[in-house]
């Protein structure tokens, strides 16, 4: 699961690096199946050497990322309201209230060309998601 959720925070490159020390886990689970009590010890060891770390931080990257998306999917819901009763985008965000005040630092919005351009980032600025108007989602690694 935190490889999943790599992708969304992080980026492709961590993903990989999380995917490596998945596989590494292989290892430890070995020897917690063991019959023998010493590798069992051995194999919690190397788990909770390679998962402490990894684990709670990609859970509070997740909790991270569900709520800029969700504040994203609003400004895009409001985005598009405006443009349905005024005929055009807002060219700011200055009229949205924001839902969750500390996620506007991670959505950035612009209107190119008569479009609608509304992205964001969670953990790394390398790892963005936007939103291109039609219902189109996209990401970096897409």
């Amino acid at each position: 699961m935190c490889v999943c959720l790599a992708y969304h925070t992080l980026g492709v490159h961590y993903r990989l690096l999380l995917h490596l020390l998945l596989w590494i886990n292989v290892i430890p689970t070995k020897l917690l199946v063991s019959d023998k009590k010493k590798p069992r010890r051995s194999g919690l060891a190397i788990a909770a050497v390679i998962g402490l770390p990894v684990v709670p931080y990609q859970v509070y990257l997740a909790l991270q990322w569900l709520g800029i998306r969700a504040e994203v999917e609003r400004v895009v819901r409001w985005a598009e309201e405006r443009r349905d009763d005024h005929g055009t985008y807002p060219t700011d965000l200055s009229e949205y209230r924001y839902s969750r005040r500390r996620t506007a630092a991670h959505i950035q919005y612009r209107t190119p060309l008569q479009g609608l351009y509304v992205s964001y980032h969670v953990g790394n600025r390398n790892c963005e998601h936007w939103y291109i108007g039609n219902g189109i989602w996209k990401c970096d690694g897409d």
